[in-house]
């Protein structure tokens, strides 16, 4: 459920439910996320390109 919340306060950068829920889950976890699109980098969270 935090995900969840903390998914509906994001910014509006993305607006797929899908990645905001992949954004939310790394973020709430600090865990990295492993990804090519450079957009996500606007979110305050680890990155890491494959």
């Amino acid at each position: 459920m935090k995900h969840a919340e903390f998914s509906s306060k994001l910014p509006a950068i993305y607006r797929d439910p899908f990645d905001r829920t992949l954004i939310a889950q790394a973020s709430c976890e600090a865990l990295p996320l492993m990804t090519t699109d450079r957009q996500i980098r606007r979110y305050n969270l680890q990155v890491i390109e494959p």
